[in-house]
């Protein structure tokens, strides 16, 4: 199971360097932003998308992808957000994983898991017909901790922050989302 303290840690690397390119070329306007619109994400990939968010973050004491709406974030992305060229690569590299794994959306979650994890655990060096993946961690991991969700039930929230304290960490201790 993916721990969401990992998780966390990914997160700053990958808001660092893998949406600063995507954004400034969506704001110089080369590429087209959101010329994806016309087109829909299908049920079977809806699906998908939906068991591996919810293998990303699953579901504890907190909701997991699926209870902060990441899905439905994931399909506005691909509409609104992303370039036509990105979103287009995430969809087909999402056909060819359905291709590959035909039985995932049918599979027990133990298998799903194992499969995602093993997926996850070569993010760095990732095989062509899995590089969607990484796109679409980002897009889960973004989702759900903008959301309301992620932002005030997971992480600690402090709307107005006082000064500056220094904070022990413990495993036990919360992130704070301020």
């Amino acid at each position: 199971m993916l721990d969401r303290r990992q998780i966390l840690v990914g997160v700053a690397a990958l808001m660092g360097g893998a949406l600063l390119p995507a954004s400034v070329k969506a704001l110089h306007g080369s590429g087209s932003v959101g010329a994806f619109r016309k087109a829909t994400l299908s049920e079977p990939q809806m699906k998908a998308i939906t068991i591996m968010a919810d293998i990303i973050i699953p579901e504890t004491d907190t909701p997991g992808a699926s209870g902060a709406g990441v899905p439905a974030f994931i399909r506005t992305a691909m509409a609104n957000w992303l370039l036509k060229e990105e979103a287009q690569a995430f969809v087909d590299g999402l056909d060819g994983f359905l291709e590959a794994h035909p039985d995932f959306p049918r599979q027990d979650i133990t298998a799903q898991t194992n499969l995602i994890a093993g997926i996850d655990s070569s993010l760095h060096d990732l095989p062509e017909k899995y590089r969607f993946y990484r796109q679409l961690k980002e897009l889960v991991l973004i989702g759900y901790y903008t959301s309301e969700v992620g932002a005030a039930e997971e992480l600690a929230y402090d709307p107005v922050p006082g000064g500056y304290t220094i904070i022990p960490v413990t495993s036990e201790t919360k992130a704070w989302s301020t």
